[in-house]
Parts: structure tokens; C-alpha cells; sequence
């Protein structure tokens, strides 16, 4: 179920953000 709404989009983001500094912290550590 995709519901678009302010509060879920803003987390969604921030949960993508949060993910692509981990991958590229990763890539710099390796």
C-alpha cells in the first residue's frame, strides 16, 4: 500500500538518505 502523505514521504526520504551515507561510508572504508 503506497499512501503519500507528508510525514510518511519526509521518513522515506530520510530512510533512502540515511541509506546511501552507509553504502558510501562502505565504499570509502573499502
Amino acid at each position: 500500500a503506497v499512501r503519500r502523505f507528508g510525514t510518511e514521504t519526509y521518513v522515506e526520504r530520510v530512510e533512502k538518505i540515511l541509506a546511501d551515507t552507509a553504502r558510501a561510508a562502505k565504499a570509502k572504508q573499502a
